[in-house]
């Protein structure tokens, strides 16, 4: 397998979702079915028995364990050479040697000591800190024994440690006899998992289940080669990996600088038609849907700025300086209905945690009796009331904003959120709207905290300045927005649909290529995937 193909097919593929991650995944199930290296006839099987082809002769082994019958081992065709062996029979398992040691106390065994008189302290992933003693001093395997992604094909699991170190009790410790301790981390994080682990909420790989594991094993000289090309072939993937990185960097920071002229323009007249123009030029900047959220909010931004159409003279009154909202709508404060006053169904209570970012969610319903509905008929929402939430109001889609529909009656307003009543000769619900879902607004607002929770009150949003023209330009407004937003939706649904295409694609041509039964890979396969581009 050439290593300059492999990172040309790789750049192909840089758009796909967790691609360089699955092209990692990729590189060690070849690594683990002999397809990444050439066999060679004349190399000896290890002795799974012990040995002159075991790595440490006469050393120590824990005893045998029987090889367990396994789901996969019934169809695994084993290539010329290789053995199969349980992770007893490969390793020594030395967890009786480890020993947990809580963060207090490490810090008071290395306070005022110096780097050289540390050691490294590991746990089921990584080094967890540093502690002044070490339990091992030699070249080990680290599998997790809870607490980690055994399910995720695309994480690891198991990670080499040297040298001397110490290790908790989250991590099982191997001492490697008929396997390199790099193949067996290949190996350890290329085994499926399924129906080893136990544990709903933290999983946990408890040692009769660890050392019972079957995994396959090569001649010790290929395992040699083996581990030298996939590390050939992880570093060019860490190459690419920091190209991407770089790249979207770059494309950040021009979309930034891109989509900040367009807010910062003075060019009233085409402000519409310069958005869809970069929208529509702009493959290299937008190649992800989550891109497109920030074209929507300039768009916005533009639109309750007066830069989004062009101003006809003819409209009247022609008013464009920034005023309070309150000059033309307040915000109406909820009733704190008693909480013993809920039940199960009845009058629909309109609470903060219903409302969402252009939506109304009732998963989570609190109502009253309907006897009660006159006694507060002030409170009662129409169709068409822009409500707002007065605790969290923003969150990572956007405002906490809905329109009140027809399904969503009858139901009455409740504390912490509010409805707007505005002016209808000076403004247009829509764009109120509009308006409350932009930055202009979110710019404005400062969320305080009321018992530990982002609120805002009705005067905060009743002093924020708001944009009021003409009323016609206002309808012309809101049109040309929905216009441009369904530009953003034919956007989004395309990048959408072209990413989750890519991501079956390659799985399709990453499955073919691991069944293809070949020793040398021909990744020329993955050719029509389509190229990424700067």
């Amino acid at each position: 397998m050439s290593a300059d193909l492999l990172l040309r097919q790789f750049e192909r593929i840089g758009n796909v979702p967790d691609g360089i991650a699955r092209l990692r995944r990729f590189v060690l199930d070849l690594a683990v079915s002999g397809r990444i290296v050439e066999q060679d006839p004349s190399e000896h099987p290890v002795n799974i028995n012990g040995g002159p082809s075991s790595l440490r002769s006469g050393t120590r082994r824990q005893r045998s364990s029987p090889l367990l019958s396994y789901p996969n081992l019934n169809v695994l065709e084993l290539p010329s050479g290789w053995k199969m062996a349980t992770v007893g029979q490969i390793a020594e398992c030395l967890d009786y040697m480890r020993e947990p040691v809580n963060i207090e106390v490490r810090n008071e065994r290395t306070l005022g000591k110096s780097h050289d008189e540390l050691f490294p302290y590991y746990g089921a992933t990584q080094q967890q800190g540093w502690i002044d003693a070490f339990l091992f001093d030699e070249a080990l395997v680290l599998l997790g024994e809870d607490g980690v992604p055994f399910l995720d094909r695309l994480r690891s699991k198991a990670y080499l440690i040297s040298g001397r170190t110490w290790v908790n009790n989250h991590a099982h410790v191997l001492r490697s006899h008929l396997a390199l301790p790099e193949f067996l981390v290949l190996a350890l994080n290329t085994f499926d998992y399924q129906g080893r682990v136990m544990g709903a909420t933290r999983s946990k790989l408890n040692q009769g289940q660890m050392v019972t594991m079957p995994i396959p094993i090569p001649p010790l000289a290929e395992q040699h080669r083996i581990v030298a090309k996939v590390g050939e072939l992880m570093t060019l993937c860490d190459q690419l990996e920091a190209v991407q990185k770089e790249r979207e960097l770059q494309r950040d920071a021009l979309r930034s600088v891109s989509l900040h002229r367009l807010t910062s323009t003075d060019d009233v007249a085409n402000g519409a038609s310069n958005v869809q123009f970069f929208l529509k030029t702009s493959p290299r900047l937008i190649t992800k849907p989550e891109h497109v959220a920030a074209v929507r909010q300039t768009v916005l931004d533009l639109a309750v700025r007066g830069r989004l159409v062009p101003q006809d003279p003819a409209d009247v009154p022609a008013e464009y300086d920034p005023r309070p909202v309150r000059g033309v709508a307040t915000l109406q404060n909820g009733y704190a209905f008693k909480s013993e006053w809920f039940q199960a169904s009845g009058l629909r209570l309109l609470r903060n945690v219903n409302v969402a970012h252009g939506t109304i969610d009732w998963a989570a319903t609190a109502c009253v009796d309907e006897a009660r509905a006159s006694e507060f008929a002030r409170f009662s929402l129409n169709k068409g009331d822009i409500v707002l939430s007065l605790d969290r109001p923003f969150i990572t889609t956007g405002t906490k904003v809905a329109v009140v529909m027809e399904h969503d009656l009858p139901a009455l307003l409740l504390q912490r959120v509010g409805r707007f009543q505005m002016d209808p000769t000076q403004l247009d619900p829509s764009y109120l709207f509009l308006w409350v879902t932009s930055p202009s607004f979110s710019r404005q607002i400062d969320p305080g905290r009321s018992n530990g929770v982002p609120h805002i009150s009705s005067r905060q949003v009743e002093d924020a300045e708001i944009v009021v023209p003409p009323l016609a330009e206002q309808h012309r407004i809101v049109a040309k927005v929905d216009e441009v937003m369904a530009v953003c939706d034919d956007l989004e649904a395309a990048l959408a649909s072209a990413q989750d295409g890519r991501g079956r694609l390659l799985e399709a041509l990453l499955h073919e290529t691991l069944n293809l039964g070949e020793t040398s890979v021909h990744l020329e396969r993955v050719d029509v995937l389509p190229e990424a581009r700067d």
